[in-house]
């Protein structure tokens, strides 16, 4: 009976080695490949790319403008708009008749108007096109990612902002007094639709904002007006009002900067001071940046997490149109040119693209990036060529 157990246990021992060999070397292959990973994206980096390749092109709507969105950019003009994905694919259209057009968008939804006129074309990313009519004068528009849009009208000694649904129903009335409550200036919906921050300038023996939080959740039903919070800035106009995200907001001018937690009521995170210009806050990503002109023309642009913490700081001096935050990368254009800068500071693209820059976001594909010119959109790939220099 030994002998059997003995021969058992050698047969055994036989066939269980290899599979324990076949499993070392599995583990190996993993480990070496999980290594590999980590030093190609260790490469990637820290590599400047030093030219660049058009993957595809499409030709752009007549005069068409632009507008980022959640998932890629609108393309607009009198006659009608499409949305586009982030590689550049039409995902839908609608037709209208603006003069003038503006436009608003959040989540998958979009409206336009005419200012000055009393109609609003809404849709909801699908093609579909509901029509929004007011008595009075549209101002300004914002829309919400579930589909509401605030609407802003002139109304001469009296404004309204109307909150509607996507189905067209009224849901909210805001009328304010321009002999009490100043000229309206800017205006923000939350991505849910329940919050609406303002931007009212008051002149009078001193210039001064007043910036007022509305809440029209269960919150704000117990306050006054449904106005949760409100906040004066003496000798500030305050243009710039945004929603990063559904639960900060950042509000702007020249010379100030004020983050705030807005989950029910406001509260201030930080403040930022200083001679500057808050250029660019995209709360997809969770970054915005503030730009400040240093003394010597050279621009500082720091860039913060959505709550107030420094990321990343560049100084250049460069002259530029627009800034924008994607994903923690800040990209810089002017005119035909553009830099990119990583999540660490440092430089990771420069180039002239050959046309005038309207928009850059990323692409869906690596180091690609999808370019928004006059009258044409490319998607390129980044190269690092012969030249590529990595720090």
């Amino acid at each position: 009976m030994r002998e059997t157990d003995e021969n058992y246990e050698s047969e055994y021992e036989s066939t269980r080695r290899p599979r324990s060999r076949g499993a070392v070397v599995v583990m190996a292959v993993l480990a070496l490949g999980i290594i590999g990973i980590i030093i190609w994206t260790m490469v990637m980096k820290k590599t400047t790319y030093t030219s660049w390749e058009a993957v595809s092109r499409t030709e752009n709507i007549p005069n068409a403008l632009c507008m980022e969105t959640d998932g890629g950019y609108l393309l607009y003009n009198s006659d009608g708009a499409e949305g586009h994905d982030r590689d550049g694919h039409v995902i839908w259209k609608i037709s209208y008749d603006l003069t003038s057009p503006i436009a608003a968008a959040g989540g998958d939804f979009a409206a336009f108007a005419d200012r000055g006129a009393n109609t609003v074309h809404v849709t909801d990313g699908s093609g579909s096109n509901n029509v929004i009519n007011v008595s009075e004068k549209i101002a300004d528009l914002c829309v919400s990612g579930q589909g509401n849009t605030a609407i802003r009208t002139d109304g001469g000694d009296y404004d309204h902002i109307y909150i509607y649904d996507f189905s067209g129903n009224m849901l909210i009335d805001i009328k304010t007094e321009v002999r009490k409550s100043g000229f309206p200036i800017a205006m923000a919906l939350s991505n849910d639709g329940h919050k609406l921050v303002t931007s009212y300038l008051q002149a009078g023996q001193t210039q001064a904002a007043w910036v007022t939080f509305y809440n029209f959740g269960d919150v704000g039903q117990s306050y006054s007006d449904k106005i949760v919070g409100s906040y004066s800035f003496e000798d500030s106009l305050i243009p710039d009002v945004r929603f990063l995200g559904n639960d900060r907001v950042l509000i702007s001018d020249d010379k100030l900067s004020v983050l705030y937690k807005f989950r029910e009521v406001p509260e201030e995170i930080k403040r930022f001071t200083g001679e500057g210009v808050t250029a660019s806050v995209t709360g997809r990503e969770g970054y915005f940046a503030i730009a400040k002109k240093q003394n010597d023309g050279v621009c500082k642009i720091t860039i913060y997490n959505n709550n107030g913490q420094e990321t990343a700081s560049v100084e250049t001096g460069i002259v530029y149109d627009t800034m924008n935050v994607e994903g923690g990368e800040l990209i810089l254009t002017g005119g035909d040119s553009c830099v990119i800068y990583r999540k660490n500071g440092k430089e990771k693209f420069r180039s002239r693209l050959g046309g005038t820059i309207s928009l850059i976001i990323p692409s869906g594909a690596d180091a690609a990036y999808t370019v928004v010119e006059e009258g044409a959109t490319e998607v390129i790939k980044l190269k690092t060529g012969e030249d590529a220099v990595t720090e």
